[in-house]
Protein backbone atom coordinates (compact mmCIF):
# COMPACT_ATOMS: atom_id res chain seq x y z
CA UNK A 1 0.00 0.00 0.00
CA UNK A 2 2.87 2.34 0.86
CA UNK A 3 4.48 1.61 -2.52
CA UNK A 4 1.26 2.53 -4.34
CA UNK A 5 0.98 5.80 -2.40
CA UNK A 6 4.58 6.75 -3.25
CA UNK A 7 3.98 5.84 -6.89
CA UNK A 8 0.84 7.99 -7.15
CA UNK A 9 2.59 10.91 -5.48
CA UNK A 10 5.51 10.65 -7.89
CA UNK A 11 3.39 10.46 -11.02
CA UNK A 12 1.34 13.46 -9.83
CA UNK A 13 4.60 15.38 -9.41
CA UNK A 14 5.80 14.39 -12.89
CA UNK A 15 2.54 15.49 -14.49
CA UNK A 16 2.68 18.79 -12.59
CA UNK A 17 6.27 19.41 -13.70
CA UNK A 18 5.39 18.63 -17.30
CA UNK A 19 2.45 21.02 -17.19
CA UNK A 20 4.64 23.74 -15.67
CA UNK A 21 7.20 23.33 -18.45
CA UNK A 22 4.43 23.78 -21.02
CA UNK A 23 3.95 27.30 -19.68
CA UNK A 24 7.62 28.18 -19.84
CA UNK A 25 9.22 29.75 -22.89
CA UNK A 26 12.00 27.52 -24.26
CA UNK A 27 11.38 28.26 -27.92
CA UNK A 28 13.47 31.30 -28.76
CA UNK A 29 16.35 29.25 -30.10
CA UNK A 30 17.14 31.33 -33.17
CA UNK A 31 18.54 34.02 -30.91
CA UNK A 32 20.17 31.62 -28.44
CA UNK A 33 23.91 31.40 -28.91
CA UNK A 34 26.26 28.70 -27.73
CA UNK A 35 29.77 29.41 -26.48
CA UNK A 36 31.19 29.53 -30.02
CA UNK A 37 28.62 32.11 -31.14
CA UNK A 38 26.64 29.67 -33.32
CA UNK A 39 22.92 29.43 -32.75
CA UNK A 40 21.30 26.05 -32.12
CA UNK A 41 19.46 26.00 -35.45
CA UNK A 42 22.78 26.28 -37.29
CA UNK A 43 24.23 23.59 -35.05
CA UNK A 44 21.37 21.30 -36.01
CA UNK A 45 21.96 21.82 -39.72
CA UNK A 46 25.66 21.11 -39.33
CA UNK A 47 25.01 17.89 -37.39
CA UNK A 48 21.87 16.52 -38.98
CA UNK A 49 21.68 13.33 -36.94
CA UNK A 50 22.87 14.50 -33.54
CA UNK A 51 21.30 12.54 -30.68
CA UNK A 52 18.38 14.26 -28.91
CA UNK A 53 20.32 13.56 -25.71
CA UNK A 54 22.43 16.66 -26.38
CA UNK A 55 19.38 18.96 -26.47
CA UNK A 56 19.49 22.05 -24.28
CA UNK A 57 15.81 22.98 -24.44
CA UNK A 58 12.47 21.44 -25.32
CA UNK A 59 12.23 22.94 -28.81
CA UNK A 60 15.83 21.95 -29.60
CA UNK A 61 14.99 18.43 -28.39
CA UNK A 62 11.97 18.25 -30.69
CA UNK A 63 13.93 19.43 -33.74
CA UNK A 64 16.67 16.87 -33.10
CA UNK A 65 14.01 14.17 -32.78
CA UNK A 66 12.43 15.06 -36.10
CA UNK A 67 15.83 15.22 -37.77
CA UNK A 68 16.39 11.54 -36.96
CA UNK A 69 13.81 10.53 -39.56
CA UNK A 70 14.00 13.48 -41.98
CA UNK A 71 15.51 11.34 -44.74
CA UNK A 72 13.77 8.07 -43.80
CA UNK A 73 11.16 7.23 -46.43
CA UNK A 74 10.47 3.60 -45.53
CA UNK A 75 9.58 3.85 -41.84
CA UNK A 76 7.47 0.87 -40.80
CA UNK A 77 5.83 -0.56 -37.69
CA UNK A 78 8.12 -3.43 -36.61
CA UNK A 79 6.74 -4.36 -33.19
CA UNK A 80 6.86 -3.24 -29.59
CA UNK A 81 9.56 -2.70 -27.00
CA UNK A 82 8.85 -3.77 -23.43
CA UNK A 83 10.68 -2.33 -20.43
CA UNK A 84 10.86 -3.10 -16.71
CA UNK A 85 12.73 -0.43 -14.77
CA UNK A 86 14.53 -1.32 -11.56
CA UNK A 87 13.19 1.43 -9.31
CA UNK A 88 10.24 2.01 -7.02
CA UNK A 89 8.38 3.68 -9.87
CA UNK A 90 8.68 0.67 -12.17
CA UNK A 91 7.72 -1.72 -9.39
CA UNK A 92 4.67 0.39 -8.57
CA UNK A 93 3.51 0.40 -12.19
CA UNK A 94 3.87 -3.38 -12.45
CA UNK A 95 1.80 -3.90 -9.31
CA UNK A 96 -0.94 -1.47 -10.25
CA UNK A 97 -1.24 -2.74 -13.84
CA UNK A 98 -0.75 -6.44 -13.01
CA UNK A 99 2.02 -6.65 -15.59
CA UNK A 100 5.61 -7.84 -15.78
CA UNK A 101 6.45 -4.65 -17.69
CA UNK A 102 6.41 -1.03 -16.54
CA UNK A 103 6.79 0.71 -19.90
CA UNK A 104 6.08 0.06 -23.55
CA UNK A 105 6.84 1.74 -26.88
CA UNK A 106 6.58 1.12 -30.62
CA UNK A 107 9.64 -0.17 -32.45
CA UNK A 108 9.90 1.29 -35.93
CA UNK A 109 12.31 0.11 -38.60
CA UNK A 110 13.89 1.47 -41.75
CA UNK A 111 15.28 -1.28 -43.99
CA UNK A 112 17.07 1.25 -46.20
CA UNK A 113 18.92 2.70 -43.22
CA UNK A 114 19.19 -0.63 -41.36
CA UNK A 115 18.00 1.18 -38.26
CA UNK A 116 15.37 0.63 -35.59
CA UNK A 117 13.81 3.38 -33.49
CA UNK A 118 11.78 3.42 -30.30
CA UNK A 119 8.71 5.70 -30.48
CA UNK A 120 7.35 6.25 -26.98
CA UNK A 121 5.70 8.58 -24.51
CA UNK A 122 8.02 9.01 -21.55
CA UNK A 123 10.21 11.37 -19.55
CA UNK A 124 12.87 11.40 -16.86
CA UNK A 125 14.18 13.80 -14.22
CA UNK A 126 17.44 14.65 -16.01
CA UNK A 127 15.47 15.87 -19.04
CA UNK A 128 13.04 17.83 -16.88
CA UNK A 129 15.97 19.65 -15.26
CA UNK A 130 17.02 20.77 -18.77
CA UNK A 131 13.52 22.05 -19.50
CA UNK A 132 12.52 19.02 -21.58
CA UNK A 133 9.03 17.93 -20.61
CA UNK A 134 7.74 14.33 -20.54
CA UNK A 135 6.39 13.80 -24.03
CA UNK A 136 6.09 11.59 -27.11
CA UNK A 137 9.59 11.09 -28.49
CA UNK A 138 11.74 8.95 -30.77
CA UNK A 139 15.27 7.61 -30.32
CA UNK A 140 17.55 5.05 -31.93
CA UNK A 141 16.53 1.69 -30.48
CA UNK A 142 20.06 0.44 -29.72
CA UNK A 143 20.87 3.68 -27.91
CA UNK A 144 17.86 3.37 -25.62
CA UNK A 145 18.44 -0.30 -24.85
CA UNK A 146 22.06 0.37 -23.95
CA UNK A 147 21.18 3.25 -21.61
CA UNK A 148 18.13 1.66 -19.99
CA UNK A 149 18.44 0.65 -16.35
CA UNK A 150 16.33 -2.50 -16.32
CA UNK A 151 15.05 -5.38 -18.40
CA UNK A 152 14.17 -4.97 -22.07
CA UNK A 153 12.28 -7.24 -24.48
CA UNK A 154 10.82 -7.08 -27.97
CA UNK A 155 7.73 -8.47 -29.60
CA UNK A 156 7.70 -8.41 -33.38
CA UNK A 157 4.39 -7.90 -35.16
CA UNK A 158 3.58 -10.27 -38.02
CA UNK A 159 1.26 -8.66 -40.54
CA UNK A 160 -1.26 -11.07 -41.98
CA UNK A 161 -0.95 -9.61 -45.48
CA UNK A 162 -0.28 -5.97 -46.29
CA UNK A 163 1.47 -3.40 -44.12
CA UNK A 164 0.45 0.23 -43.53
CA UNK A 165 1.88 2.67 -46.05
CA UNK A 166 5.23 3.94 -44.77
CA UNK A 167 4.16 7.51 -45.53
CA UNK A 168 1.26 7.13 -43.09
CA UNK A 169 3.58 5.69 -40.45
CA UNK A 170 5.98 8.62 -40.74
CA UNK A 171 3.14 11.14 -40.82
CA UNK A 172 1.75 9.71 -37.60
CA UNK A 173 5.12 9.94 -35.90
CA UNK A 174 5.74 13.54 -36.99
CA UNK A 175 2.22 14.56 -36.01
CA UNK A 176 2.59 13.19 -32.49
CA UNK A 177 6.22 13.95 -31.63
CA UNK A 178 6.28 16.43 -28.77
CA UNK A 179 2.73 15.67 -27.65
CA UNK A 180 2.78 15.89 -23.84
CA UNK A 181 2.71 12.92 -21.53
CA UNK A 182 -0.75 12.30 -20.05
CA UNK A 183 -1.76 15.38 -18.03
CA UNK A 184 -4.95 14.03 -16.48
CA UNK A 185 -4.05 11.66 -13.64
CA UNK A 186 -7.68 10.55 -13.32
CA UNK A 187 -7.78 9.29 -16.90
CA UNK A 188 -4.49 7.55 -16.20
CA UNK A 189 -5.93 5.84 -13.12
CA UNK A 190 -9.21 4.99 -14.89
CA UNK A 191 -7.21 3.04 -17.46
CA UNK A 192 -6.48 0.47 -14.74
CA UNK A 193 -10.17 -0.46 -14.68
CA UNK A 194 -10.78 0.25 -18.38
CA UNK A 195 -13.18 3.02 -17.36
CA UNK A 196 -12.29 5.64 -20.00
CA UNK A 197 -15.28 5.90 -22.34
CA UNK A 198 -14.12 8.26 -25.09
CA UNK A 199 -10.85 8.86 -26.91
CA UNK A 200 -8.84 11.83 -25.67
CA UNK A 201 -5.37 11.80 -27.20
CA UNK A 202 -4.39 15.41 -26.51
CA UNK A 203 -1.82 13.98 -24.10
CA UNK A 204 -0.66 10.36 -23.93
CA UNK A 205 0.85 7.80 -21.62
CA UNK A 206 2.97 5.01 -23.05
CA UNK A 207 0.48 2.22 -23.72
CA UNK A 208 -2.14 4.72 -24.86
CA UNK A 209 0.26 5.80 -27.63
CA UNK A 210 0.70 2.19 -28.76
CA UNK A 211 -3.06 1.62 -28.71
CA UNK A 212 -3.84 4.83 -30.59
CA UNK A 213 -1.13 4.27 -33.21
CA UNK A 214 -2.32 0.74 -34.01
CA UNK A 215 -5.84 2.13 -34.37
CA UNK A 216 -4.77 5.06 -36.54
CA UNK A 217 -2.76 2.76 -38.84
CA UNK A 218 -5.80 0.45 -39.16
CA UNK A 219 -3.97 -2.45 -37.58
CA UNK A 220 -6.78 -2.98 -35.10
CA UNK A 221 -10.48 -2.38 -35.67
CA UNK A 222 -11.93 -2.95 -32.21
CA UNK A 223 -13.83 -0.33 -30.23
CA UNK A 224 -11.42 -0.30 -27.28
CA UNK A 225 -10.55 3.20 -26.07
CA UNK A 226 -6.78 3.71 -26.42
CA UNK A 227 -6.56 5.15 -22.90
CA UNK A 228 -7.72 1.83 -21.46
CA UNK A 229 -4.61 -0.04 -22.59
CA UNK A 230 -1.88 -0.76 -20.06
CA UNK A 231 1.43 -2.59 -20.65
CA UNK A 232 -0.03 -6.04 -19.92
CA UNK A 233 -2.37 -5.78 -22.92
CA UNK A 234 0.64 -5.87 -25.20
CA UNK A 235 3.22 -7.57 -23.00
CA UNK A 236 1.41 -10.62 -21.69
CA UNK A 237 0.54 -13.51 -24.04
CA UNK A 238 -2.88 -14.11 -22.51
CA UNK A 239 -4.02 -10.49 -22.59
CA UNK A 240 -3.54 -8.55 -25.81
CA UNK A 241 -5.81 -6.56 -28.13
CA UNK A 242 -7.45 -8.12 -31.15
CA UNK A 243 -5.63 -7.08 -34.31
CA UNK A 244 -8.15 -7.71 -37.06
CA UNK A 245 -7.97 -4.42 -38.92
CA UNK A 246 -7.18 -3.79 -42.56
CA UNK A 247 -3.49 -4.29 -41.69
CA UNK A 248 -4.04 -6.84 -38.95
CA UNK A 249 -1.83 -9.63 -37.75
CA UNK A 250 -0.39 -10.97 -34.51
CA UNK A 251 2.57 -10.58 -32.18
CA UNK A 252 5.42 -13.04 -31.99
CA UNK A 253 6.39 -14.44 -28.58
CA UNK A 254 8.29 -12.07 -26.30
CA UNK A 255 12.06 -12.04 -26.82
CA UNK A 256 14.18 -10.74 -23.94
CA UNK A 257 17.14 -8.70 -25.20
CA UNK A 258 18.51 -7.30 -21.93
CA UNK A 259 18.47 -8.54 -18.34
CA UNK A 260 20.04 -6.56 -15.53
CA UNK A 261 20.29 -7.17 -11.81
CA UNK A 262 17.65 -5.39 -9.79
CA UNK A 263 18.61 -3.03 -6.98
CA UNK A 264 15.91 -1.45 -4.84
CA UNK A 265 17.38 2.07 -4.90
CA UNK A 266 18.58 2.35 -8.48
CA UNK A 267 18.32 5.74 -10.20
CA UNK A 268 14.74 6.94 -10.44
CA UNK A 269 12.63 7.20 -12.53
CA UNK A 270 11.23 6.67 -16.05
CA UNK A 271 7.59 7.34 -16.84
CA UNK A 272 5.40 4.54 -18.14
Amino acid sequence: MQLCSVFLSMITLYISLGTSLDAMDHDDLDSTKNSSGTNERSLLVAHHHDSPAIARSNSHFLRLEKSLIDDVDDLQFWGIGLFKSHDIFGNGICRLTASKWSHIGVILKSKAHQTKYIFESTGNPSDILKGIKPQVQIHPWDEQVSAYNGNVATRKFRFQQNKPDSTNVKDYVLKNLGKPYEKDIWRLLKSLQEDNLVEDNTSMFCSELVGEMTLALKMRSDANVSENFVPRHFGDPISQPHFAGLYGGMFDPIKVVKLTEEHLYDNCCVLF
